[in-house]
């Protein structure tokens, strides 16, 4: 569901609160509201959490799952199926920050297309991703059983389409 409003970091909040299981973004001034994934996709995302974890320590970064959003340099409040950020930049937030939608651009982004998704509407959130600043961003289709990277992947970064299968 997409909607043209322009919300507050806090109404996006109380929105999302007001309706559970729902991701709700702000992308381009527009509401976007996408349902829940099947089961499946969850415990897609839940292997691809494991496979990033030793990365990420080794890397100094933090993950954050779908549950969490990040605020873009243009001003669009989104979440990732899975995000890297430096340790460093989230440390440098203070607790109010950490608990809203910090403004915080990851340094990897993960998108896993579900069974409900459309292709080409995940192909253009990952290009976003890319224009605001992420590198690499990472579309998953373990449907097509194809990865599409935007941006240089690290070498000894996991084979995620092997974690998701």
């Amino acid at each position: 569901m997409v909607a043209s409003t322009a919300l507050t970091d806090a109404e996006l909040i109380e929105l999302s609160i007001s309706n559970p299981g729902w991701r709700v973004e702000r992308r381009a001034g527009a509401l976007v509201m996408t349902p829940p994934t099947g089961t499946y996709t969850g415990v897609r995302n839940n292997e691809l959490a494991v496979a990033l974890a030793p990365f990420a320590h080794a890397h100094s970064l933090v993950g954050v799952d779908s549950s969490g959003g990040v605020r873009l340099p243009d001003g669009d409040a989104v979440s990732a199926d899975h995000a890297l950020l430096r340790a460093s930049d989230w440390n440098a937030l203070d607790p109010p920050e950490r608990e809203g939608i910090a403004s915080i651009v990851p340094v990897v982004v993960i998108e896993l297309v579900s069974k409900s998704d459309r292709h080409r509407t995940t192909a253009e959130k990952c290009e976003h991703w890319f224009e605001q600043g992420v590198a690499p961003v990472i579309m998953l289709d373990p449907y097509r059983r194809t990865i599409r990277a935007w941006g240089d992947v690290p070498p000894d970064f996991p084979d995620l389409l092997a974690a998701v299968q």
